[in-house]
């Protein structure tokens, strides 16, 4: 298949990741957050969900919005789909919230369990104090999950003695540098993971780019990486991104 974006670090994909990730290998790391698949938001009319696929305009290139069963049934696919692109010792940082529907919550540990050929290591919690997601009648959340799983057949590297002391719950703002995407990941998120989880020269994986984050934060590292993005104008403006000067 042949690159959207190719440099001697990085090669991008405009594709759904499941075309691509059967042909990748050897892969150190995968950091990603998929699409939350509430879209039915929109209809409900509130909330900052609603106003990030109104900005984003979802429903002209992502079916967000799909039955909880079909859904998990798809993480847990392109969860096993990344599993396979690992080398032995390799990693997949998998960031996903909780959808909370009718006092009831779908939850990222429903299909994470489903997808058989990965093993779940620990769970990293990061806090969002400027990203507060506001729904009635609950606590409000102000914190995402990020979940370290590995082959369910091997170990994970494990990671840096400085980066054990980082603890469990990091706290950082959102993204400011890549302000035409709704809900980029602050750089320094994937930074600290390629840091501790990957030697320079390997090789890091984002299935669901988005605004590229995770590529510009291991170009900078000194690692390659491949991205894979269905949403086109992303891959363009991720490009674009990943063709500046080193970001210090």
């Amino acid at each position: 298949m042949k690159p959207y974006y190719e440099d001697e670090a990085v090669q991008i994909f405009h594709a759904d990741c499941r075309e691509v990730l059967p042909l990748l290998s050897d892969v150190a790391l995968v950091v990603t957050s998929p699409p939350y698949n509430q879209a039915d938001k929109i209809d409900r009319g509130r909330g900052r969900t609603a106003r990030w696929h109104r900005q984003a305009n979802t429903a002209e290139w992502y079916e967000d919005a799909l039955p909880f069963d079909e859904y998990a049934a798809q993480q847990a696919e392109v969860l096993n789909l990344c599993a396979d692109t690992l080398n032995a010792d390799g990693s997949i940082i998998y960031n996903h919230k909780p959808d909370h529907v009718g006092r009831r919550v779908n939850h990222p540990i429903d299909w994470i369990r489903q997808a058989d050929r990965c093993a779940l290591v620990e769970e990293i919690i990061w806090h969002t104090p400027t990203m507060m997601a506001f729904n009635a009648g609950l606590f409000v959340p102000n914190h995402e999950t990020l979940y370290w799983l590995c082959r369910a057949d091997s170990k994970p590297r494990w990671p840096t003695r400085e980066a054990m002391m980082w603890g469990s719950v990091w706290r950082m703002n959102v993204d400011r540098e890549a302000s035409w995407h709704p809900c980029a990941f602050p750089r320094e998120l994937p930074k600290r993971f390629i840091e501790a989880m990957s030697e320079p020269g390997e090789l890091i994986l984002d299935p669901y780019m988005g605004s590229g984050t995770t590529l510009r934060a291991a170009m900078d590292l000194g690692r390659k990486a491949i991205g894979i993005e269905i949403n086109e104008e992303w891959c363009a403006k991720a490009a674009e991104r990943m063709s500046q000067g080193v970001l210090l």
